[in-house]
């Protein structure tokens, strides 16, 4: 019976990725400790606020383009997106702050990146998935004793 989740809240994550810096042993370690935000974002996307083109959320460019300043309003994740002087969209010119979300990208012992590939994703919905379950055995144990 499910007792006390393993994994960290947010900010008790990022605040430790910020401080220590350590990077995990495993991929296996990382999905354990990282909080239900970021494994929800890299399974389902990210949830950009909803006032991208209101007021300082626009970064005016040369020649008519600009960029939409966002934040993931689940994880933190920052975006700056590129909008052509017609509408049009260019991924490549995209900017992502990770840093304002620590922890999220994956990285190995040697604190290299890591690119989740298709099984690493089915892990991430799995883990997800027991916690689920896991919130909401213990929420049945807990209505029980009341």
């Amino acid at each position: 019976m499910p007792t006390a989740t393993t994994y960290m809240t947010l900010i008790d994550f990022q605040e430790r990725q910020r401080e220590e810096k350590t990077p995990f042993k495993s991929f296996e370690e990382w999905l354990k400790a990282v909080p239900n935000e970021y494994l929800e974002c890299r399974d389902l996307g990210h949830i950009w606020q909803g006032d991208g083109w209101q007021g300082d959320n626009i970064e005016k460019l040369p020649h008519g383009a600009c960029m939409l300043l966002m934040d993931c309003d689940r994880c933190g994740l920052g975006r700056d997106r590129y909008i052509g002087p017609f509408g049009e969209i260019d991924g490549s010119l995209n900017r992502y702050h990770y840093d304002r979300a620590p922890g999220y990208l994956y990285q190995d012992e040697r604190g290299e990146g890591y690119a989740l590939g298709k099984k690493d994703r089915m892990k991430i919905r799995a883990e997800l998935r027991r916690r689920s379950q896991e919130q909401a055995a213990l929420a049945a144990r807990a209505a029980r004793k009341r």
